[in-house]
């Protein structure tokens, strides 16, 4: 019968031992993505590709984070729908002053005005 007692009191150790552990800690998010990263990942979750919660578990980000993301994604997106006609008629007057410099060109230069100002090779070194 000691055995026995001695048995029901180590296990009584051991239920009191196990319910007093502390609990264990997350594991850590990684760190944000770059910017093109997550505009990917906004767009996956946007398209219903995926979800934040699933992103969170496979890629092991911040869930709150992979949220902010897909918010800064639909504020960018709003943000140019909105500026889209101000851009489309930027780009529209620049066409037309294209045009009129290549007929002042042509009037004041003549015909091989674009061979004379070398106009096809011109630099666009900010474009390439």
């Amino acid at each position: 019968m000691g055995v026995f007692v001695f048995f029901i009191i180590l296990f009584a150790v051991y239920i009191f031992a196990e319910s007093h552990k502390p609990p264990e800690k997350p594991p850590k998010p990684k760190d944000d993505p770059d910017k093109n990263t997550q505009e990917n990942i906004a767009v996956q979750i946007l398209t219903k590709k995926t979800t934040p919660e699933a992103i969170a578990d496979k890629e092991g980000y911040d869930i709150e984070h992979i949220k902010q993301w897909v918010q800064n994604y639909i504020d960018y997106a709003v943000k140019y729908s909105l500026d889209a006609g101000k851009t489309n008629a930027h780009i529209d007057q620049l066409i037309d002053d294209i045009a009129f410099l290549k007929e002042i060109c042509h009037k004041y230069i003549g015909d091989d005005w674009e061979e004379k100002t070398n106009y096809q090779n011109r630099t666009r070194s900010k474009y390439k």
